[in-house]
């Protein structure tokens, strides 16, 4: 069987500039295309409905999935977020991590490279569930 080709993520949006891994409106001078890696792809819209209803108190706002979680004061919270950061650099799929009010943690997941929601963000979720939290 023959090998596919990779994806290069070119679209109306333009190119995206492995550097930044921002679409820009044209090829970055100093970078080539990048190749995005299939769990990076958008997942399509019923299969992330599907996909989302199995999620525990994960919520969709727009192209992102947050989900908070709260402990019982500021060093739970804290450990909880560095356990985070080391499970995102292990799937190399980084979110935004907020602490707010000293106790509770705001995890917002999104594929920046395609704007929108894909596996890595999905698989992402199911392992910061496994961390724990309530």
């Amino acid at each position: 069987m023959r090998a596919q080709a990779p994806v290069f993520a070119e679209s109306a949006l333009g190119t995206a500039c492995p550097g930044c891994r921002e679409f820009t409106s044209s090829k970055c001078d100093e970078n080539s295309r990048v190749a995005i890696p299939p769990s990076e792809h958008r997942l399509p819209e019923p299969l992330l409905t599907d996909i989302l209803g199995e999620l525990d108190g994960w919520e969709r706002e727009g192209e992102t999935i947050t989900k908070t979680y709260t402990f019982k004061g500021f060093k739970g919270a804290m450990a909880f977020a560095n356990k985070v950061a080391e499970a995102a650099n292990a799937a190399n799929h980084h979110p935004d991590i907020h602490v707010e009010a000293y106790k509770t943690v705001r995890i917002v997941l999104t594929t920046h490279i395609t704007k929108g929601i894909s596996q890595a963000d999905i698989d992402l979720a199911k392992a910061i569930d496994q961390i724990g939290g309530s």
